[in-house]
């Protein structure tokens, strides 16, 4: 039994060696030894992802060889180089449970997910941030593997997997459509609800003489951006059922059953997550609103007063988006824009405060507040107890969501010790420290959210080593 191990690992590492000519490539085999007869299928996708530089976030190629053997019992195997964070060993056993539920209720095919034994080799050039990105493709993959369907290797995707079979929203989108683009992919899945995305967008004023950089926030469409500089076409899927047809052709037609994949559980856990979010929002959006109409922030130039509007107009934007998406039962993505109007309204009460106080040190006195919220969360972060691997990929979120504080932090710091220097940003100061305390609330969200769901597997301390 050794060799035929030995001879499939080799295997795996072989057709994990460049994405570049191999984008979803099924190997299939079959090795006999001593009378035993192990079949194995073998697929490589690529996975885009986002890498921190010098330079900021650019988009990055993983890529995911996923194997299945037979005469296994269900184990799931990560190997990962460079090391990833710990939450992609999480999204691999989540995708192998996710995956075996809808094979196992497919009413064409008679196959026993729990037979086969599951390995993933992820392969990057640089570090990548974090693993639940993959998670929906490695879910797509693993289909495929027990359906043994052919993958479209001109297709690339990104998302969550959820336990219920959605998919849950990422980042990084107009980044990782860059790095789709490297290797020559025509169309790009990203999940329901993420077709917008963000950007700041730097001009120069020049009035009476002065010239000044001012930093704005626009809402871009990601079909336009991937069709515009690409020519890829951009489809946005809401469950793997819809990310499987996009890269097999292939509709599953499901066998009449009492077995579900824990969407109850997705529900009791994200449902008052996204109500309390939601009322938390609108209260933070009424609160601005009344403050920045009574505020005295200076009206003419550089137009602090316009800036500041124009982020509490985006704050009721989210606030409006999250309310639709509420109404229709997609509780993540209306988390996620709650999030983004906490985040502006919170910069609005900033903002007041700041032009109308009279107290020398009330900047100091705040970078000391938010600092203190970010240790706290930082703290229940890197306290958090794994117990299996639903809690692995929640505290790994947790955890990547406090680095992200500590980075706007960071930057928030630095601007300030150099306030005296011309280009100091006030407007983009404000909004970091701003996202500094709501990205430090989300980590307890995340953590809250793990609880909810049975665990798949116990994690004894000796395994936990082994996870990088």
């Amino acid at each position: 039994m050794k060799k035929i191990i030995i001879f499939i690992a080799t295997v795996i590492i072989l057709c994990s060696s460049s994405c570049q000519s191999i984008k979803a490539t099924t190997i299939p085999g079959q090795i006999y030894e001593g009378g035993e007869s192990i079949i194995y299928r073998n697929v490589t996708v690529c996975a885009p992802a986002v890498a921190q530089t010098d330079n900021g976030y650019v988009g990055v190629i993983s890529t995911i060889t996923v194997t299945i053997q037979s005469n296994g019992s269900g184990r799931v195997f990560v190997d990962t180089l460079p090391l990833t964070q710990v939450d992609m060993q999480g999204s691999a056993r989540l995708a192998v449970k996710v995956a075996s539920t809808i094979v196992e209720n497919d009413k064409n095919v008679n196959i026993e997910p729990f037979t086969y034994d599951y390995f993933f080799v992820v392969r990057t050039s640089s570090p990548i941030i974090g693993g639940p990105s993959a998670g929906a493709i490695m879910t797509v993959a693993t289909i495929s593997l027990l359906e043994n369907w052919e993958m479209n290797n001109e297709t690339i995707m990104t998302g969550m997997i959820n336990p219920d079979g959605s998919i849950g929203p990422i980042g990084g989108i107009p980044q990782k459509i860059d790095a789709a683009y490297s290797v020559g992919a025509k169309h790009f899945l990203i999940p329901f609800g993420q077709g917008t995305y963000t950007e700041l967008i730097a001009t120069t004023e020049n009035i009476n003489g002065w010239t000044r950089i001012v930093t704005r926030q626009v809402t871009r469409n990601v079909a336009d951006y991937a069709m515009n500089n690409y020519g890829i076409t951009v489809t946005e899927v809401s469950d793997v059922y819809e990310a499987v047809e996009n890269f097999t052709g292939y509709k599953f037609f499901f066998n009449e059953t009492n077995k579900t994949i824990t969407t109850e559980d997705y529900l009791e856990s994200m449902e008052p997550l996204a109500t309390s979010l939601l009322d938390e929002a609108g209260q933070a959006y009424d609160d601005a609103e009344s403050k920045f109409n009574e505020s005295n922030i200076p009206r003419g130039y550089p137009y602090y007063r316009n800036q500041v509007e124009d982020r509490l107009s985006l704050s009721k934007e989210n606030l409006e988006r999250s309310e639709e998406w509420y109404e229709q039962n997609i509780y993540y993505t209306s988390t996620s824009k709650s999030f983004q109007s906490l985040i502006y309204s919170r910069f609005v009460n900033y903002s007041c405060d700041f032009f109308e106080s009279e107290e020398e040190n009330y900047i100091e006195d705040l970078i000391k507040e938010v600092q203190s919220e970010y240790e706290m969360a930082s703290t229940k972060a890197k306290n958090a107890e794994i117990t299996g691997f639903i809690s692995l990929q929640s505290i790994g979120a947790a955890q990547r969501r406090a680095g992200e504080a500590k980075m706007y932090l960071n930057a928030a710091r630095a601007a300030y010790e150099n306030r005296n220097s011309f280009g100091f940003d006030v407007i983009e100061f404000i909004y970091n420290l701003a996202f500094v305390v709501e990205r430090s609330k989300s980590v307890g969200w995340w953590l809250e959210i793990g609880s909810h769901f049975n665990e798949t597997g116990e994690l004894k301390n000796d395994t936990l080593e082994t996870l990088h």
